[in-house]
């Protein structure tokens, strides 16, 4: 995983407790009271949306509104880069996103909601006991170039239990395995540490539309300010590391290369994008609480972390929705829900309004 060293981590957390501003940060743990009031309860509960376990906010400048830069690949072969700027409220996670899944983990559910013409519709989903995905390609990286010349990168089509490649778009089987050698180091995903897929569009990369490096074994993520993620997982316990995680990532980093030259950067560095949703982190001992963490250009701003803001579903599961959205001054949300009604094809402004807290008087809240 791109991930920022534990020390880093460590350091982060603790600044941004200091530093964080009350109103670009707001954190609300196991709250059952939601959004709204009873009105609120009644109209989520009525789009078959269950109750808000507990949610964790990044706004404003926590959220990437400030004017910012990365180094984009341009090329594989010797990792070219190009500097780019961004100005976004929501910072690059308005650019093309994939989401990475490491198990140990069940994955039930996913839909995609695209926001852009105003109204949150449905653009993709998976049912792991439904029928093929929709506009959503699951990905991993076995797709290894043992050319040495770097022809392309090692993003290509998952297996069904996502610990090897396939030939073609394969439907996922739902199951995410532990590690099998954990103590084989450089043996990777699947083996060293939990196994792990990430999902694209249904849409390949053509005629140099994707930005940075691509070839044609690449496909385009998921584009614009506007947009939310719904997953449905389980994390049960496992053996050796026992670290689950949900995270999200630029598209150019897979398309690249997500453990070698691409645009993330490291540590507190997060250039093109990382948004961590829900991960169990090695510091974490009791491996029994999920974190968030989200890192961006060239780290300045400390974007308060959530170090095990949620406990961690092993015997259940849960639904994480991670909303981002460049209005109001840039919002990365992520909520977990008991429950989420997969087959609704939009969501509602008044749903969306509870979701985000713009529309209603928000419930019990800690904030730093």
């Amino acid at each position: 995983m791109v991930k920022a060293t534990l020390a880093i981590g460590m350091l982060l957390g603790a600044m941004a407790a200091i530093d964080a501003v009350a109103t670009d940060f707001v954190i609300s743990t196991n709250s059952t009271s939601l959004y709204g009031g009873s009105h609120g309860r009644n109209l989520l509960a009525q789009a078959g949306i269950g109750a808000i376990r507990s949610q964790y906010t990044y706004a404003g400048r926590n959220a990437g509104n400030v004017p910012g830069s990365y180094d984009r690949v341009t090329q594989l072969a010797g990792c070219v880069k190009q500097r780019v700027s961004v100005n976004n409220p929501v910072g690059p996670l308005s650019e093309e996103v994939s989401m990475v899944f490491r198990g140990p983990m069940d994955i039930n559910n996913i839909a995609v909601y695209d926001g852009s013409s105003g109204t949150f519709t449905r653009v993709s989903s998976y049912s792991r006991y439904g029928g093929d995905p929709v506009n959503l390609t699951f990905m991993n990286n076995k797709n290894i170039d043992y050319s040495g010349q770097n022809r392309h990168g090692p993003q290509g089509f998952a297996s069904a239990d996502g610990v090897s490649k396939a030939s073609s778009p394969t439907k996922f089987n739902g199951w995410l395995r532990e590690a099998t050698t954990p103590d084989a180091i450089g043996s990777g995903p699947g083996f060293q540490t939990g196994a792990e897929i990430n999902i694209m569009s249904g849409r390949p990369c053509q005629w140099g539309d994707c930005a940075g490096f691509h070839t044609g074994n690449d496909y385009h993520g998921w584009d614009g300010g506007r947009k939310v993620f719904v997953t449905e997982v389980k994390m049960p316990w496992g053996g050796r590391p026992n670290q689950p995680a949900i995270w999200m990532l630029n598209a150019q980093v897979l398309r690249s290369n997500q453990y070698g030259c691409n645009c993330r950067g490291m540590g507190a560095v997060g250039g093109c994008g990382e948004l961590d949703i829900a991960e169990v982190i090695e510091t974490n001992h009791a491996r029994n609480k999920v974190t968030t963490h989200y890192y961006f250009y060239d780290g300045s701003v400390l974007s308060p972390g959530g170090d095990n803001f949620a406990n961690r579903p092993t015997d259940r599961t849960v639904t994480y929705v991670t909303i981002i959205d460049d209005r109001n001054g840039g919002l990365v949300k992520i909520l977990e829900l008991d429950s989420f009604d997969f087959s609704q094809t939009q969501l509602s402004s008044d749903v969306y309004a509870q979701l985000t807290g713009w529309g209603a008087s928000p419930g019990p809240e800690k904030s730093s």
